[in-house]
């Protein structure tokens, strides 16, 4: 739909930019996130719980407990659009001049996850809860100010964000083993003719 048209003539433009700038023979990587054959992406790759289910059960509970308005527990809306395979491979090859020299698609597991179930958190003195309040703040990073922007005016936004961040991280000692935020990335290597 709009999305898919929208993200094809971002990628497009992007791509003939950087070009623009390269000299002949000249290369760039890209690294984007990306949608797998198997409807893998950011946070959700059949391993353990999707991050997106877990941010949504402890930003639902702050309407459950009176914290918000149903106006902005449906407020929330990540502007993000992961491209397939085939939509970078296309994409990048319809830019005259451009050559693509390779692109594959890896799932790379999140670390924390990662550290809880090898024990390695453990061994370095991790409970539960200290683990979930190491790994919850890389999530917080770059969504944070989404969810705060659903909040409506007025609101002491610093103190809901306090009790959502707080939910997730309660989430998350419950089952440290389930909760992580693997990446879905494509590799673009490209070429100026």
């Amino acid at each position: 739909g709009k999305e898919r048209e929208r993200a094809r003539k971002d990628f497009d433009a992007i791509i003939r930019a950087r070009a623009a700038e390269l000299k002949k023979g000249g290369r760039m990587v890209i690294v984007n996130f990306s949608k797998s054959p198997d409807g893998h992406y950011l946070g959700s790759t059949g391993v353990g719980v999707s991050m997106w289910e877990s941010f949504k059960a402890s930003w639902d509970k702050l309407h459950a407990d009176g914290h918000i308005n149903e106006a902005e527990r449906t407020g929330i809306s990540f502007p993000s659009y992961y491209r397939s395979l085939s939509e970078v491979s296309e994409g990048a090859s319809a830019v005259p001049g451009i050559r693509v020299v390779s692109v594959e698609e890896k799932i790379v597991r999140c670390p924390y996850r990662e550290a809880w179930v090898s024990g390695a958190s453990q061994r370095e003195g991790r409970t539960p809860r200290q683990h979930a309040e190491w790994y919850v703040p890389t999530t917080r990073t770059w969504s944070e100010s989404t969810f705060k922007n659903a909040l409506e005016e007025g609101r002491d936004k610093d103190e809901i964000m306090k009790r959502f961040w707080g939910n997730y991280v309660d989430l998350v000692e419950k089952e440290p083993e389930k909760h992580g935020m693997d990446y879905v990335h494509t590799y673009l290597v490209l070429e100026k003719e």
